[in-house]
């Protein structure tokens, strides 16, 4: 059988670099593979790298890249947070463009807020995939709120410790990366541009109280207050605004808001976060990322990027760089469209090509609602087309996962399972930040939806 055909192998599969001598090491832990992923596991539950009550779940091997594959994911990132920053300009900057991204009354009265910063993005992650050493597609941009950033700091430094690393050592370096370090640098910074003081804020990071990613702010927070600013986690709803200030349940005044709330969701609960808004309108608290961060958190803004209407927004080079690594995207509503070298209705596209595409909501996060046509039979497909068209969906080219064997626990020992690989790289106010990479056995691929996590690291041979 076919090697890409193979779902999981005792033996180990062809490879090289660091992932080949990674997996020369781990044989001689063949015996104990599940004795050493459950240390890796019980080191997370004891230093709070927790998805609610349980570990994050994780593999055998960390996703290593080349200094090169570093490089260029480096390069592309932050030119696609620069076009980015562009489109949100635009939109801003000319009524025509509202009518592009679709958004409520309320979603919009919460982006009309200004924040009085020269940046709408402050923190963002980027989902992609890559292929090889330059063939990396961005498939999904979480500009509104992103997270991972400590769980994946953790992760590292755990597997850092682990005996495997420890070995790799000898024929690699691997450079250290603090990526909530970047992620405070980020948010003083958005502080100050928002024309507050050089004095140490008071931070709150918020979020409803029931999410299980409420470990993570532990961990942020715990970081942060470490190095010596206040920092208090505050559910949305508690937050107190009186005379002037903006206040933690406790009684802290804050100053500045790390926003992990996504927007829609303060929007559907608006009447219960008037404290929050309020300070935000009145510019006595700073929120970082602003909610008019959600304008280019919408796939609808793939579609401006790769739709040759827009082109003039960006410069050639600008132009080469979205063409090679965003996906075909367009609004999923009444109208034609050209591609495969043909005129289309858009409807009459995704029904005829349905092997080619993917529909989604474009407002959707989480991996929810993400249908790929190849996957689903065309009756079902012809259904859902009824049910996206116009009813604020994207229609996006299909961009095939890859796949990699990573190393996991199995009954007799050590197992290598076939996995998608998505890789996921952060931006701090547009400045690549570091990456996480995330394993599923399905190609929709999302941790809260059943996947998992490994730190990714720049391997250089020494």
């Amino acid at each position: 059988m076919p090697v890409a055909k193979v779902k999981q192998t005792e033996k180990a599969p062809p490879a090289s670099g660091p992932a080949g001598a990674y997996q020369e090491i781990l044989e001689d832990y063949r015996p104990h593979a599940a004795a050493l992923l459950g240390e890796i596991l019980e080191r997370e539950r004891e230093l709070g790298c927790t998805f609610g009550a349980d570990p994050v779940p994780t593999a055998l091997r960390p996703h290593f890249l080349s200094p090169r594959q570093t490089a260029h994911v480096q390069r592309v990132t932050t030119a696609i947070l620069g076009c980015i920053e562009k489109v949100g300009r635009f939109y801003f900057d000319h009524p025509e463009a509202r009518d592009f991204i679709v958004l409520n009354d309320i979603e919009r009265s919460l982006i009309d807020i200004n924040p009085h910063m020269s940046r709408i993005v402050i923190k963002s992650r980027l989902d992609g995939f890559f292929h090889g050493v330059a063939d990396l597609k961005f498939t999904e941009m979480n500009c509104d709120s992103p997270a991972g950033m400590a769980y994946c700091d953790i992760q590292e430094a755990i597997f850092r410790g682990a005996d495997p690393m420890k070995e790799m050592r000898g024929a690699f370096k691997f450079p250290v990366l603090n990526r909530t370090a970047r992620l405070l640098s980020a948010l003083l910074a958005a502080f100050r541009d928002a024309g507050n003081g050089s004095e140490a804020p008071n931070i709150a990071i918020t979020d409803w109280r029931e999410v299980k990613t409420n470990p993570e702010f532990a961990l942020i927070a715990a970081e942060f207050n470490r190095r010596g600013f206040r920092t208090v986690i505050v559910d949305p709803r508690d937050f107190d605004f009186h005379r002037g200030r903006l206040h933690a349940p406790d009684g802290t005044r804050i100053h500045l808001v790390y926003r992990r709330v996504i927007t829609r969701e303060i929007a559907e609960k608006e009447q219960e976060c008037q404290a929050l808004i309020k300070a935000a309108r009145l510019r006595k608290a700073c929120l970082a990322n602003p909610f008019r961060s959600k304008v280019v958190a919408n796939k609808s803004t793939l579609a401006l990027l790769s739709d040759s209407k827009f082109k003039s927004l960006f410069t050639p080079a600008e132009r080469e760089i979205i063409r090679k690594c965003v996906p075909w995207t367009r609004n999923f509503a009444p109208r034609s469209v050209s591609r495969f070298g043909k005129r289309w209705d858009i409807a009459d596209l995704a029904r005829r090509r349905r092997r080619d595409f993917v529909l989604k909501p474009a407002d959707g996060y989480g991996g929810q609602d993400v249908h790929i046509g190849r996957d689903t039979t065309a009756r079902d497909w012809d259904a859902l087309i009824e049910r996206a068209f116009g009813a604020n969906w994207v229609l996006q080219e299909f961009v095939p996962p890859p796949v990699d064997f990573y190393p996991v626990a199995g009954p007799r020992g050590l197992l290598y399972r076939r996995f998608n690989v998505n890789l996921n790289p952060f931006a701090f106010r547009g400045r690549f930040g570091g990456c996480i990479s995330r394993l599923s056995l399905s190609p929709i691929i999302n941790v809260t939806a059943g996947g998992a996590m490994v730190p990714t690291m720049t391997a250089a041979p020494k």
